[in-house]
């Protein structure tokens, strides 16, 4: 008899910071399966080869391609997990409008593990 555990839900963390991302894949990884990217453009890269993640946490503000252009790129080619994105952010000011309009989780930092795995909740439950 056969006794698979079921599959951990995938959770794509995208932040241009390497210890924001180190400490969200060490505070996420025994309830998700963690994957990590550090700009939105790898963040598309990875979802282009494997499109299999339940949820993103993206940092708003990143270099090369930020958390706006990826949240865009994700309506147009994978809707259903653009509502499962939660939008980080150490300052809403220059981005009021489009926060405005995400309707989506928006957690600030510094954020609590405990914030975001609410979020994450929230969002997969949804």
């Amino acid at each position: 008899m056969s006794t698979t555990s079921p599959r951990k839900p995938r959770v794509l963390v995208v932040d241009d910071e390497a210890a924001i991302r180190g400490a969200l894949s060490r505070g996420l990884r025994g309830a998700y399966d963690v994957v990590l990217a550090a700009d939105g453009q790898e963040a598309i890269e990875l979802l282009e080869r494997d499109p299999a993640i339940n949820a993103v946490v993206t940092d708003l503000d990143m270099p090369n391609l930020g958390g706006i252009e990826l949240h865009r790129w994700l309506m147009r080619h994978l809707p259903g997990l653009a509502g499962r994105t939660i939008v980080m952010t150490g300052g809403r000011g220059a981005h009021m409008e489009w926060l405005a309009t995400f309707g989506g989780e928006v957690i600030d930092k510094p954020a609590s593990l405990d914030a975001i795995r609410a979020s994450l909740e929230r969002v997969m439950a949804s």
